[in-house]
């Protein structure tokens, strides 16, 4: 028996052992952004917190039907900024297959954020992630939330009167964010 070849074999199967599979659906219900590099500002989007608990080379690699694209963060995502803290993107892989796949060399434990969303905007459909490496990487979908929120409320009033023989009055409060109301009340005189 040629125990070199046992051994070898041995660590090949001993790191598909530290296989993860994160699968997901893009829905209508998802959030939308402007990726970078994309064609517009309507692509479904989900934010993935990966961690590796040692360092290593990882292996990510996408199985989908759909064209699957992904942004890398370092620390945090938003949406509303998305060139803070990104890092690097990865498309199509050398297999013409519409999806990622990449290898990374940690060189410690890490944790980084992947933006998963696909190359063209308003697709929808499943996809799973595979993790590989020399220990099993975690997945945490993480909330979609922009790290400041400011809300200012407004009102604004217009009052039209019109005394021809009909009398019309207009009201409209506008509270922003999201309150409109409008009041007309129309009055016509008798004779």
């Amino acid at each position: 028996m040629d125990y070199d070849s046992f051994d070898s074999f041995y660590c090949i199967a001993n790191e598909y052992l530290n296989t993860v599979i994160y699968s997901s659906e893009f829905t209508s219900n998802h959030p939308i952004y402007a990726r970078i590099g994309g064609f517009a500002a309507n692509y479904y989007y989900e934010t993935i917190q990966v961690t590796v608990p040692m360092g290593g080379l990882y292996t990510f690699q996408c199985d989908s039907t759909i064209d699957s694209f992904v942004s890398l963060y370092y620390t945090s995502f938003n949406p509303s900024n998305p060139a803070l803290n990104f890092f690097t993107s990865f498309d199509d892989s050398e297999t013409d297959n519409w999806e990622f796949q990449f290898t990374l060399n940690f060189p410690s434990a890490y944790t980084i954020i992947f933006v998963v969303t696909t190359y063209s905007p308003n697709v929808i459909g499943p996809f799973s992630i595979v993790a590989t490496g020399p220990t099993r990487a975690t997945f945490i979908w993480t909330s979609i939330v922009n790290p400041t929120t400011t809300t200012t409320p407004t009102t604004t009033s217009t009052t039209t009167t019109t005394t021809t023989p009909t009398t019309t009055s207009t009201t409209t409060t506008t509270t922003t964010p999201t309150t409109t109301s409008t009041t007309t009340t129309t009055t016509t005189p008798t004779t």
